[in-house]
This record gives structure tokens, C-alpha cells and sequence, in this order.
């Protein structure tokens, strides 16, 4: 016990668990192989087919959503009526934090298709289809999502020198093609012993990276940045013949 308040007191950030409804049900069925292909012999169902299942999860420091604005209707809407210097200017239910701190972003969606599980005695098998696609920044400066939200028409930003060092940003779209078999090599009583095992086909959509080691940079106005420095990377790839 010990041991474990002290693992405990050395964590900065603790996440939940996501996708409780779809994985963790006692009737998750061939959604279950998202978490763990082993939970495929502890669903309540022995056949289950899947047409469409989502789910998806966001962490970040960047931005968050008000307290009044926390109705899905108000999230989602947009309002084109105002407009902003001849610009559409939309309405957005969010808004950024306002400090100085290193920013971070974390995004995974997952689409589940077609899917079938089907259970027989002490095996259970499946065959979904995924498609997903994980996006991340790391160490990223403050002024970023400020500047992202605001555009560079932002004013308190203008004639201000900025030099910042070492921070990235990485997307990645793809499909799964899995087949999952899982097997009670135990069960008797409130004791099971479980063996999961899934195999995958992954086929490519986009992937790319921007990782900038120094950027030195002024934004003059709303319509100019001068960049005195930039030390940069990026890389993206598409699966089309680029000849």
C-alpha cells in the first residue's frame, strides 16, 4: 500500500479511460477488441455485427469550452451573420487559455465499420474494420493557439518580436483491417484466465510532421509576419504516385 500512495503522489497528469461505453459494456461485443481482444469471451452476446461505431477523445491545454457553452447544440453551431473586415467570421463556442505556459494537444478519433463477432464455447472470434487519426503537439509556445484563434489581425501581437525553440506537431490517418481471436484457457467459478490475440492490416491515408527548432518571427499586421529565423522540418506524404 505503500508503495502505491507513493506511485501515486509522483504523477503530474492522470487521464480516464475513454470509449467506457463502447469497450467496457457487458455487452460490448466486437467493440471490446478496441480495448483488449480478450474481453471478446466476456461479452453477454455470442454474435454481434457492427455497422458504425465512433468515439472520440481530446486532451489539451489550448483551448477549452465554457461552462455556458457545454450544450452539444451550442458547441456544434455556427454563426456567419457577423461579418469582419469583409471576412465571414464564425462563432465559436470555445475559447484558449491566456498564459504564458508550453502547450500540448492530443487528438484520436476512431471510426469502427463493419464488424462481426461470434462466440463458440470457450472461442470467440472477429472482424472489424477501423479507420483512424491521431494528432499531436508538443512544447508548443503560448502566442500558437492564441495567433490560431485570433488570426494575426490580433493587435496586442503586432511589433512584437517572438523566439521560440524546439516544438513539433505530427498527424497520422490510416485504416484497420483486424481479425481477433480470443480463448478461456480458465474459467471455472469467479476466476478466468484469458488469451486475446489480434492481427492487422494498416493501410496508410496521410502522415506528416512539422518540427521547428528555432523560429524567430514578427508580426507586423494583420496581413504580414517577417521571419528573421526559421529552423524547421516537415515532412507529409500522401499513398499517390508522385510521378
Amino acid at each position: 500500500m505503500i508503495w502505491l500512495w507513493a506511485f501515486l503522489l509522483l504523477l503530474n497528469n492522470v487521464y480516464g479511460q475513454s470509449m467506457l461505453g463502447l469497450t467496457f459494456s457487458a455487452y460490448s461485443g466486437v467493440s471490446g477488441v478496441m480495448t483488449n481482444p480478450g474481453f471478446l469471451t466476456g461479452s453477454k452476446v455470442f454474435l454481434d455485427i457492427n455497422i458504425a461505431g465512433a468515439a472520440s477523445h481530446i486532451a489539451n491545454d489550448m483551448y477549452y469550452v465554457p461552462a455556458s457553452e457545454h450544450f452539444l447544440r451550442q458547441l456544434i453551431r455556427l454563426d456567419t451573420s457577423a461579418m469582419n473586415d469583409g471576412e465571414f467570421k464564425y462563432n465559436r463556442n470555445f475559447t484558449y487559455f491566456d498564459n504564458t505556459s508550453d502547450k500540448f494537444f492530443y487528438g484520436n478519433v476512431r471510426i469502427l465499420g463493419p464488424a462481426v463477432m461470434i462466440q463458440a464455447g470457450k472461442h470467440a472470434f472477429a472482424v472489424s474494420t477501423f479507420f483512424r487519426s491521431a494528432n499531436s503537439a508538443n512544447n508548443v509556445p503560448y502566442e500558437i493557439p492564441i495567433i490560431m484563434y485570433e488570426e494575426i489581425r490580433y493587435q496586442p501581437y503586432h511589433n512584437t518580436n517572438f523566439i521560440e525553440t524546439n516544438y513539433s506537431f505530427v498527424s497520422l490517418t490510416w485504416t484497420e483491417v483486424a481479425l481477433s481471436y480470443a480463448y478461456n484457457v480458465y474459467d471455472r467459478y469467479d476466476t478466468r484466465f484469458t488469451l486475446g490475440i489480434t492481427a492487422k492490416g494498416l493501410f496508410g491515408h496521410e502522415g506528416g510532421y512539422v518540427s521547428v527548432k528555432n523560429a524567430d518571427f514578427v508580426i507586423q499586421d494583420k496581413k504580414n509576419i517577417q521571419f528573421n529565423n526559421l529552423n524547421a522540418e516537415i515532412g507529409y506524404a500522401l499513398p499517390v504516385d508522385y510521378d
